[in-house]
């Protein structure tokens, strides 16, 4: 037992004893000294981080609020260009309706001219129509149906109705070129005066009463009629 404390003693006692504990002191600092340091700079490398961190979400903060101006300005200009659309679609739409209405118009208009056209030639074939039956009656009117007596006659000269040619309705045609025929009445009035023959009319109706007085300067035949 005391052998074994003379030999603790010993130990301590040695050289190499406590230069091998003041090693291992010396490096047990240098080791706690190096992992200090690494613990240092990874700390201060982290704090350098999160301040670039927060310097960019600060500045990501930024443009957000400035996409965000953007945005709100966009949709304020999207409402106002939405809503000047509307106001084109609707002027758009009124002039389009104007434009149907207007086409429906010229056409409506086109087909009354049409109609109108129509019924203009229409009438103009109506009129013409009436002119010809006109014609016809005026025909038909002038159209005396002769007597079967047969016609009477003068020479030149004048004559009495009752004396020298029976009251009646004659029709008298000139004998050869005409001259004028004159008829006064029994009271003297002047009943008919015209030409016959070339330079006048062919032929004249008049009704012959009792006591007229004929004045001719050439030959006419009176021929009675109804």
């Amino acid at each position: 037992m005391e052998l074994d404390k003379v030999e603790v003693k010993s130990k301590f006692k040695s050289k190499g004893f406590w230069l091998t504990v003041v090693a291992a002191l010396v490096f047990g600092i240098i080791f706690y000294s190096i992992g200090v340091s690494s613990a240092k700079v990874t700390l201060e490398e982290k704090k350098v981080d999160y301040n670039q961190l927060v310097k960019a979400i600060e500045g990501k903060e930024g443009s957000l609020a400035s996409i965000k101006e953007d945005i709100r300005q966009a949709e304020s200009d999207l409402t106002a260009v939405q809503g000047e659309i509307k106001e084109q679609e609707s002027a758009y739409a009124e002039a389009k309706k104007v434009i149907e209405n207007r086409s429906a118009l010229e056409a409506e208009v086109a087909k009354i001219q049409s109609d109108l056209g129509a019924k203009q030639t229409e009438i103009q074939n109506l009129e013409n129509t009436i002119e010809s039956k006109k014609g016809e009656l005026a025909g038909i009117e002038g159209q005396i149906r002769e007597k079967k007596e047969a016609p009477k006659q003068l020479p030149a000269g004048h004559f009495v109705v009752g004396r020298d040619i029976a009251e009646g309705r004659y029709k008298v045609v000139p004998v050869g070129e005409g001259s004028n025929f004159v008829v006064y009445s029994a009271g003297g009035e002047l009943k008919v005066n015209t030409i016959l023959g070339s330079w006048g009319v062919k032929e004249y109706v008049f009704f012959a009463s009792e006591g007229d007085e004929i004045q001719s300067e050439a030959p006419t035949r009176f021929v009675p009629v109804e």
